[in-house]
């Protein structure tokens, strides 16, 4: 296509259907430089309907485009205290992403380390963070402070067992 067509677009009568059209009605001469089609079109066609319902798609989309940038999870003001927390959905990964008592914003796995259980269901604001299934806690910084039922499990769970953190953007509330 030269720079002097245009997309056979509907349009009203009179009106011009492109910007080039329009500089063709011009009484004066157009400047070369408004001539050149920095924007070409790519056509009309729509994408097709599959991108949008195929489970493959979205899955390809996970593996190499939201697993691989960073993502705005919330703003600053939408963790105005400490425990303030947003829960961040992008395919199958869950985080949350809290204001800690130093008022550093973090982004943690939303799930305990034992079974996986997700620890906040919705945004809103707590003390720490407590697995619903055996009590694990984790204060507002990742670090393990209640493991009530440490003398049931056959294998052995460190002391020190933080909460895998993402990292976080500084001065911002996203997350990659």
């Amino acid at each position: 296509m030269s720079t002097h067509e245009s997309v056979d677009r509907p349009t009203r009568p009179g009106v011009p259907s492109s910007l080039q059209e329009l500089y063709d009605l011009d009484t004066r001469p157009v400047p070369d430089a408004l001539r050149a089609d920095s924007h070409p079109d790519f056509g009309l066609t729509g994408i097709a309907r599959d991108r949008y319902l195929s489970r493959e798609f979205h899955q390809l989309e996970i593996e190499h485009v939201w697993s691989r940038t960073w993502q705005m999870a919330c703003r600053e003001e939408h963790l105005p205290d400490a425990g303030s927390h947003v829960v961040y959905d992008v395919g199958d990964l869950s985080l949350i992403v809290i204001r800690g008592h130093d008022g550093e914003i973090r982004a943690f796995h939303n799930s305990c380390l034992h079974r996986g259980t997700q620890l906040r269901m919705e945004d809103g604001q707590v003390d720490r963070l407590r697995c619903p299934f055996h009590g694990f806690t984790w204060e507002l910084d990742g670090t393990m402070c209640e493991l009530p039922v440490r003398g049931t499990f056959r294998t052995s769970i460190p002391t020190r067992t933080n909460s895998p953190r993402r990292r976080s953007a500084p001065g911002a509330a996203s997350c990659s």
